[in-house]
């Protein structure tokens, strides 16, 4: 069977099995999403943003403490 292109009409167009057209049984369910909002910020004052102490050690004090002495125990036969 050739098809000449004069022959294609409606009737005659091949389509894939299981085709069908999905009906719009939603139709306008769903909301359309707000247009995005522009934020109005206050400006930015960096001479509020200092600080003294801008970071605070782990450790309270300054220096690591000196490790006390080892004391070897002495053996009564010393």
């Amino acid at each position: 069977m050739q098809i000449n292109s004069t022959d294609f009409s409606h009737k005659n167009v091949w389509k894939s099995p299981g085709y069908c057209k999905i009906p719009d049984i939603l139709g306008n369910a769903y909301l359309k999403p707000d247009p995005p909002v522009q934020l109005d910020l206050r400006p930015a004052d960096f001479s509020k943003h200092v600080s003294k102490r801008p970071w605070y050690p782990p450790n309270p004090y300054d220096e690591i403490p000196p490790l006390t002495p080892i004391l070897k125990q002495r053996t009564k036969t010393q």
